[in-house]
């Protein structure tokens, strides 16, 4: 949803300036923007990570729950600030007049989800 956020306001401020003619606007605009979604990304995570048992907790998890969800829920936080930059960058690259860029992205991401659940699961037994 935050990556979203970023992508389409920042869509639009961009588009708006190359509409316009001033090409460096959009560039300064683009670079705050990503930088603005990482550290928003960075700051969520670490909040996430901190309060991720208190939370687990109120909403009623389990001893057997938590062993398991609070190893998910880590993993899941450490990598919030690439998932929003990758929603960030999909809406941006429409802009940019590279849409087929992103589909490769997805395809790739894809792809590599997949290869990573079958090493890690079939191969190491990570279950």
């Amino acid at each position: 949803m935050v990556g979203y956020m970023f992508g389409s306001g920042g869509n639009a401020l961009i588009a708006a300036e190359l509409g316009d003619g001033h090409p460096e606007n959009a560039r300064l605009y683009f670079t705050a923007i990503i930088k603005t979604a990482a550290a928003i990304g960075i700051v969520l995570a670490f909040i996430g990570i901190l309060f991720l048992r208190p939370a687990a907790a109120l909403i009623g998890a389990t001893p057997e729950i938590l062993e398991y969800g609070l190893s998910y829920g880590r993993t899941l936080f450490l990598f919030l600030p690439i998932m929003i930059l990758g929603y960030t960058f999909q809406s941006i690259l429409v802009t940019a007049e590279k849409p087929q860029l992103g589909l490769y992205i997805s395809i790739g991401n894809l792809f590599s989800n997949l290869l990573f659940d079958w090493l890690f699961v079939a191969v190491f037994r990570w279950e």
